[in-house]
């Protein structure tokens, strides 16, 4: 049964090349071939304001955090919420992903 425009599955050895997207479903990374499937420009947009909003949600959480009044009023539980709250790697996942589109002619 086809899945999508899939051609192949193949289990690889080593590093993804820069010219794939990594996905990853638990421990398994996903990589895709990204030349000719993509609008590079178009993805370079999309990615950056991604970024952008991870950072300043981020900013905000840690802004949050800083502020004394907020940790005395807010329930426990919305602020271990808060401090739970980890974007950076997500956005260290972005920021590959980002260069990698980049690299793409």
């Amino acid at each position: 049964m086809p899945i999508g425009r899939i051609e192949s599955i193949e289990p690889l050895e080593g590093e993804a090349a820069s010219d794939m997207a990594v996905a990853l479903a638990g421990a398994t990374q996903i990589l895709v071939p990204l030349a000719g499937l993509i609008e590079r420009d178009k993805e370079l947009r999309r990615l950056d304001a991604e970024i952008e909003k991870l950072v300043r949600d981020h900013a905000r959480s840690r802004d949050k955090l800083a502020n004394t009044d907020y940790l005395e009023r807010a329930p426990t539980e919305v602020v271990a919420r808060e401090q739970g709250r980890s974007v950076e790697a997500a956005i260290k996942h972005l920021r590959e992903q980002r260069q990698r589109v980049e690299s793409l002619k």
